[in-house]
């Protein structure tokens, strides 16, 4: 009698308890040991920290490691930051959120486009502008310094379509946002961002950080997937579409300035996560997602050598920032592995884990050259072509279930059915079908099969190819294959995965996918 009490004590006892995340500690280690994995993580409950982490470098070849004070990159993150900031001018009275274009930037050249575009078009990226980032771009960002020195590049874009009209994610736009910033205030983009927002959250470790300039713990980024890493090229400077630095430290202080109305009103903010069209779910620089059932809003970012995201469930109280330096084990999986088990029922730790083994062996030994070979390289593979024409098929039939909005034929092509595959590959194909191609295009065409990449979520390795989509943006699609069907996906979409840029400067495969 008196065991069957302990146990029905200690049944009520674990339910009542919030999830144990020390199993991270183990998962982080192995991947760090195993592939270099480098990142930090926060996860609050409440607005209280309750687990955080740092494994990898902030500079590898000094041997410095990673802390909750290393400053990491926010890629499109700080979008979020000018949001805020156009938001608060709102409040103000100095804008509103009905303002056209042509009111802040006259000289706009397509006066049509200046006249019917709003701040909340802009904002919620249904503008109809495109991506300035193209290869001409490049040529030039080594000598960009300001807003003004990248207006150039947008002001020759024709719109996609009418104002309004649809969803198509812009960084365009964005800057368009932070010139009018610059106009209204008489401040740099900079200066006025550091002034309301860092300042007033006392995040005292954040900025957009010059490519050159010498700031304590401020990381390098480093792209490669076995142990040979390279540091990939970029822009001077960050803008107001994205490349700041930030913090696990202050981003909590942001994240709870952003909730507490510190930094807009209460009223304000719930415009901000108030999803714009039914064609996304987004807001003003808040991504809306529900997953098993649990309302998130929050921002990430995604470039060569980091990844970020963060994450609020105002339902269930938990908070997700998680950064990343290295592409090395898989950090976009590993965060989406983290939001899965936060939603679902699990407490104690996710099944997968039960698969990881700590190994004794001594940690992989990171070199770092000057162009790192261990990105895919889409030349034509040297496995069998049976097994090549395995992977197009099941990539022709994920990309017809993309298009034709077929959930059932995209969910049938798995094996695995637990519950965080599916919810993430469901994600995956939420994100294509209702966001990306409807603004984009189908896509024309793909590079050739890369060779087998081993990635942290599939005990079978990846193959992947670069796609490029109607309007000329790349995409990236891979897949790792068991007994014909897909173990594990990864697809996504962003202006700088092809180093050829847009579809024109491209030698690609026209394959029949109609």
């Amino acid at each position: 009698m008196k065991f069957v009490f302990i146990i029905i004590f200690l049944t009520h006892f674990l339910s009542s308890q919030d999830k144990s995340f020390k199993w991270i500690d183990t998962f982080f280690t192995q991947l760090h040991q195993d592939r270099g994995f480098s990142a930090t993580i926060g996860i609050l409950k409440n607005n209280k920290l309750i687990y955080s982490n740092a494994v990898g470098w902030e500079d590898v070849e000094k041997n410095i490691k990673l802390s909750l004070k290393s400053r990491m990159s926010l890629g499109s993150g700080n979008k979020m930051f000018t949001a805020i900031a156009i938001s608060q001018l709102v409040e103000q009275g100095k804008i509103n959120y009905k303002d056209k274009l042509i009111q802040y930037l006259p000289d706009y050249p397509d006066k049509n486009f200046a006249k019917k575009v709003s701040i909340s078009h802009l904002l919620s990226h249904r503008s109809g502008l495109g991506d300035y980032w193209d290869d001409e771009y490049e040529k030039h960002w080594h000598n960009i310094r300001s807003l003004n020195d990248i207006f150039p590049f947008i002001k020759k874009l024709n719109p996609h379509f009418s104002p309004g009209d649809k969803f198509l994610y812009s960084n365009s736009g964005y800057i368009l946002l932070g010139m009018i910033i610059e106009k209204v205030t008489g401040k740099s983009y900079y200066d006025h961002i550091q002034h309301v927002i860092y300042d007033k959250a006392e995040m005292n470790y954040s900025g957009s950080y010059s490519r050159d300039e010498s700031i304590p713990n401020k990381v390098k980024n480093y792209i490669g997937r076995s142990n040979k890493w390279s540091i990939p090229d970029g822009g001077y400077r960050g803008s107001s579409a994205g490349g700041g630095y930030s913090t696990i430290n202050d981003m909590i202080l942001y994240h709870r300035a952003l909730i507490n109305n510190h930094l807009v009103s209460g009223t304000t903010f719930k415009r901000m996560i108030e999803n714009r069209s039914d064609e996304n779910n987004y807001g003003y620089a808040m991504i809306l997602e529900e997953q098993n059932g649990h309302f998130s809003f929050g921002h990430g970012g995604q470039a060569p050598g980091m990844y970020f995201n963060y994450r609020h469930f105002p339902e269930i109280g938990y908070t997700f920032i998680f950064f990343s330096n290295a592409e090395a084990g898989g950090p976009r999986n590993v965060s989406r592995r983290i939001l899965d088990y936060i939603v679902s029922d699990e407490k104690i730790e996710p099944e997968f884990m039960s698969s990881i083994e700590m190994k004794n062996a001594n940690p992989i030994k990171i070199q770092i050259v000057k162009n790192s070979q261990e990105r895919p390289q889409f030349n034509t593979s040297q496995k069998t072509k049976s097994e090549e024409d395995i992977t197009w098929s099941l990539i022709d039939k994920i990309m017809k279930s993309i298009e034709k909005k077929d959930v059932n034929s995209f969910k049938s092509l798995f094996l695995n059915k637990d519950a965080a595959s599916v919810a993430s590959n469901v994600s995956l194909y939420e994100f294509m079908a209702n966001r990306v191609v409807p603004g984009r295009g189908k896509v024309i065409g793909y590079h050739t099969m890369s060779e087998n990449i081993e990635v942290p979520d599939s005990e079978f390795p990846l193959r992947a190819t670069t796609f490029h989509l109607k309007d000329g943006q790349p995409g990236q699609i891979g897949l790792a294959i068991k007994n014909g069907k897909i173990d594990f996906i990864s697809l996504f979409v962003h202006p700088q995965l092809c180093k050829n840029g847009k579809h024109a400067s491209c030698d690609l495969i026209i394959r029949n996918n109609n």
